[in-house]
């Protein structure tokens, strides 16, 4: 991806294609991670899979670790890059909001 200059308070930059597809995945991971559904690691990773019930598992630690504010972040900054993807390609199908 084409690297993104910071801006002045004062700059005008016209954003490309990529950069307003970046910046919606990025808002609708962040008000996903706010909202997640009880079920959304059975979507990504499917029903009773041994990787579900691992990440389920995983979840659940973190959640009674850190607490509802912090779960869904220290969650995905445990994933793998692969892991990563499949979720936010399953945050960018199904989350409507």
């Amino acid at each position: 991806m084409e690297k993104i200059e910071q801006m002045s308070s004062t700059s005008v930059k016209t954003l490309k294609v990529n950069e307003l597809t970046s910046l919606e995945t990025v808002n609708k991971v962040i008000m996903f991670g706010f909202n997640y559904p009880p079920n959304f690691i059975c979507g990504v990773w499917g029903n009773d899979t041994m990787l579900s019930n691992h990440f389920k598992s995983k979840f659940s630690a973190i959640y009674n670790r850190v607490g509802s504010d912090a779960v869904f972040n220290t969650f995905y900054c445990q994933l793998s890059d692969d892991n990563r993807e499949l979720l936010i390609n399953w945050i960018m199908l199904n989350y409507k909001g």
